[in-house]
């Protein structure tokens, strides 16, 4: 019971540079090279269906922001309910 484990070392000895892996990771940032195809394509959303979506979340990020202005500029309603 009182043995302790002797310290192993947490230093990578295997034959992969990880770092150089990563770094192909990290100048795809994420795009799909040349003839070659997205893993899970036909679970997950194709490349135009990510762009519309895209475009769809700033239309209605431009949208609200139009909506918001607009209330701004529109008078209290309240203001007119002794003119009738």
């Amino acid at each position: 019971y009182n043995e302790i484990p002797p310290e192993e070392s947490t230093e990578y000895t295997g034959s992969v540079d990880w770092d150089a892996e990563w770094k192909k990771v990290v100048a795809s940032e994420g795009k799909i090279g040349e003839g070659r195809e997205r893993p899970g394509k036909d679970y997950y959303k194709s490349e135009a269906e990510i762009a519309a979506i895209k475009a769809a979340n700033s239309a209605t990020e431009k949208f609200n922001e139009a909506g918001s202005k607009v209330q701004n500029v529109l008078p209290d309603v309240r203001s007119l309910s002794g003119d009738w």
